[in-house]
């Protein structure tokens, strides 16, 4: 069954990106992939997706700065947002959440099929 609902991956791994991409396509979601913060912005304000998945080291650390800037935006702010981590630090996840995510994830743990369910329960 076709979804009609369309997530942003922004992730600075490439083989994460394809990864994770081609699992949520499998699962029917459009998908569109930035490789960094400055893509993952544009490409939510150009398409306004349902769901953001952000990687919140991508760039640096610039991550959860998306996460701000996307939280402020009245195009973006009703967007859920899920941040992905490599690290499960108790502060990162607390900033993550500060940030505006809706939820914090750590990518060793999670797989691209749990992913995939993760996305399916913040658009119910």
């Amino acid at each position: 069954m076709k979804n009609t609902h369309t997530v942003l991956l922004v992730d600075n791994d490439a083989f994460l990106r394809r990864v994770y991409g081609t699992r949520l396509m499998s699962a029917g979601y459009n998908v569109l992939l930035a490789g960094d913060v400055v893509e993952g912005s544009r490409l939510a304000g150009e398409h306004i997706p349902h769901a953001i998945l952000c990687d919140a080291q991508a760039d640096h650390g610039r991550g959860l700065e998306l996460v701000r800037a996307l939280a402020r935006s009245t195009k973006t702010a009703h967007i859920p947002v899920l941040c992905l981590s490599n690290t499960w630090d108790e502060n990162d996840k607390k900033a993550a959440l500060a940030a505006g995510a809706h939820a914090y994830a750590m990518k060793a743990h999670l797989t691209p099929t749990e992913l995939a369910a993760h996305v399916e329960r913040m658009l119910a």
